[in-house]
């Protein structure tokens, strides 16, 4: 496997960036992350925002290709990756350009933001580090194939890092300040997942049907869990147990301290590429065959469903007592945790497969013609 580190000092006009609320963090997380594509280090879903039931979208901005990417969000910014191979900074209240810079390939990774800089893979093969402020190259590490998941922040014996998982089947703990590879470990297929990070470990799903488990600090396999069918999602994880959807048409809970399974959802019929978000005692997760599904952690069994008018591929999240996604008609949907109820829906006319970004009052998410909106919510208007 080959890469390179290159550094560089391109400078562009910006504002700096600011601390996002704080994260959920566990043993071994780095304090200085300001945005998890997942909310947290254990992927589960939940951000703080505005439970708001009167949206408006205050700005558009059109990138010039389909935006699969979930925006990052600071104080002050949006951050995010389009088709087009850009990386774009945007003003969060205005949409105006800050800064954007060019990969070789499509970006749907999701930006991560720690210690000031943006943390991205693009699908021509590589991981980027970019001052937040300036767009500026830090550092970018090739590897052998596309990267589409988000990095997840760590640290490896005290040592700031990201995690990156890569279309080459490496999963790569890479030093936070260059980009030098700390560990690495070999899956035999593709990584779509973010990876989650719990009690000094790492937890992985791989489109080779296992779910891995590592050391955080070392890389070394503690146990890997067959599941049979691609696992193409991030694995959230509460407690001991791991939670995610499958190409089977399943979701599964697991074990990940022992390697059972704890629970098996019967054939929807439908794959799942949507990763779970945890509330108190439910999971919510999407299906290409349209509906998002409220699960028992407990036992899987099915508390409610709501039906869109296509395919849900992209992730929801939860805040409050609300649960936020997009779809592929085009909508983008808020309903209640407890029952399913529609708060508001929105039509932002073109597929939604971005998981929508959500703090404080603003919610950020682009569509496939090319536009990323923000979008304003509040209680009063």
């Amino acid at each position: 496997m080959f890469r390179i580190v290159i550094t560089a000092a391109v400078l562009m006009m910006g504002a700096p960036a600011h601390a996002a609320p704080k994260d959920e963090l566990a043993a071994g997380q780095p304090t200085h992350v300001t945005w998890y594509a997942r909310g947290g280090p254990k992927q589960q879903g939940r951000v703080e925002a505005v439970v708001g039931k009167k949206p408006k979208i205050r700005w558009s901005f059109k990138t010039g290709g389909a935006v699969n990417s979930s925006a990052a969000l600071d104080a002050v910014h949006a951050y995010v990756g389009s088709d087009d191979g850009q990386v774009y900074a945007l003003h969060r209240t205005t949409g105006e350009r800050v800064w954007s810079v060019q990969t070789n390939a499509p970006v749907t990774a999701s930006p991560v933001l720690v210690d000031g800089l943006v943390i991205v893979g693009s699908t021509d093969g590589h991981m980027y580090a970019l001052t937040a402020s300036t767009g500026a190259l830090q550092w970018k590490v090739s590897t052998g194939d596309k990267i589409v998941a988000a990095a997840t922040p760590l640290e490896v014996g005290g040592v700031p890092a990201v995690l990156m998982g890569g279309g080459d089947g490496w999963v790569q703990a890479l030093r936070l300040k260059d980009g030098v590879p700390l560990w690495q470990y070999k899956t035999d297929s593709y990584i779509f997942g973010s990876a989650a990070i719990v009690s000094g470990t790492v937890v992985l799903g791989g489109c080779d049907g296992f779910v891995y488990v590592l050391k955080q600090d070392d890389g070394t396999l503690v146990r890997r869990v067959s599941i049979g069918p691609y696992v193409g999602s991030s694995v959230a994880v509460s407690g001991s147990r791991a939670f995610f959807g499958h190409f089977g048409n399943r979701v599964a809970g697991v074990d990940v301290s022992s390697g059972e399974f704890v629970w098996h959802t019967p054939d929807s019929g439908f794959p799942f590429l949507s990763s779970a978000a945890l509330g108190k005692d439910t999971l919510f997760v999407g299906s290409r065959g349209r509906k998002l599904y409220a699960l028992s952690q407990e036992d899987g069994h099915e508390v409610w469903h709501f039906e869109a008018l296509a395919r849900i591929d992209g992730s929801p999240v939860i805040f409050g007592d609300a649960v936020l996604f997009g779809a592929g008609d085009g909508r983008l949907y808020q309903l209640s945790q407890s029952d399913g109820a529609l708060q508001w829906r929105m039509d932002l006319g073109a597929e939604i497969t971005a998981t929508p970004a959500a703090q404080q009052q603003w919610i950020v998410v682009g569509t496939h013609d090319g536009t990323v909106y923000g979008i304003e919510t509040r209680t009063k208007l």
